[in-house]
């Protein structure tokens, strides 16, 4: 096959590796002390489903919560 500038970008070999990334779902919240995530129920069941194919495919998957501070629903 020749070299084309196409065939450099999509080499196999180097290709990243799917352990070296990790892929973060962050969950805003008015107040992260309390023990809920605060989703939905067919919320909570997508994003532990989506986590399980992501864990399946061989990438770590962690989960945050970030506390909203803003005023805007005071």
């Amino acid at each position: 096959m020749p070299k084309t500038k196409l065939n450099i970008y999509l080499n196999p070999k180097d290709r990243p590796k799917i352990k070296d990334f990790t892929i973060i779902y962050a969950i805003i919240k008015k107040d992260i002390t309390k023990k809920t995530m605060g989703l939905p129920f067919f919320s909570k069941l997508s994003l532990k489903n989506a986590c399980r194919k992501l864990n399946n495919y061989g990438y770590n998957v962690n989960l945050c919560f970030i506390e909203d501070t803003s005023e805007k629903y005071v």
